[in-house]
């Protein structure tokens, strides 16, 4: 595949999502290259596979709401950079948290503080 041929980079994508449909990098790519040949509604759809795959990963909504915006549906695009900022806002509440609880057990707190830190983050939906 030669660098500049976005349709035969689509046809590989495409193909991988057929033999991996639970990988969201596939539709990632296949999305970004949909938005940089102009297929905004066929990038909104790769986006929001992307999303269903990985719905925790802020990463994502900021390029789907872009291609929405490009399209003229502004309010759709809002809500997704609003669930970006939301979903980056968890992200950094949690290593805030991390960090005072690591920062706490070293000055020579209870184990038992440490409990009080989730193993991983989880996200509300909004």
């Amino acid at each position: 595949m030669e660098l500049g041929e976005p349709e035969h980079a689509i046809e590989a994508y495409s193909k991988s999502i057929r033999i991996d449909p639970l990988n969201p990098s596939f539709y990632d790519r296949r999305a970004e290259t949909c938005g940089l040949m102009g297929e905004y509604n066929l990038a909104v759809a790769d986006y929001g596979d992307t999303i269903n795959l990985n719905s925790a990963d802020p990463s994502r909504y900021v390029p789907k709401g872009v291609a929405l915006f490009a399209l003229g549906r502004s309010t759709e695009a809002i809500q997704d950079f609003d669930q970006a900022i939301n979903l980056y806002e968890q992200r950094v509440t949690f290593l805030t948290e991390a960090r005072k609880v690591k920062s706490d057990s070293r000055d020579g707190l209870q184990q038992s503080r440490l409990r009080l830190l989730p193993i991983r983050p989880t996200f509300k939906s909004f």
